[in-house]
């Protein structure tokens, strides 16, 4: 499974998803003009995650 890391903004949080090094933070504003489309990255991350947990 592969890492999901993206750097924050202004509007947009960080994000580190990390599951072997049981990594998972989400830090920052979060007002992303397109919720869905900055979202969907993090959903399906966590949509696998869940089917293989540690």
């Amino acid at each position: 499974m592969e890492n999901l890391s993206i750097k924050g903004t202004d509007d947009t949080p960080s994000i580190e998803l990390n599951k072997e090094q049981n990594i998972y933070t989400i830090s920052g504003m979060s007002l992303p003009e397109d919720v869905k489309s900055f979202y969907r990255p993090v959903i399906d991350w966590f949509t696998k995650y869940f089917n293989e947990p540690n």
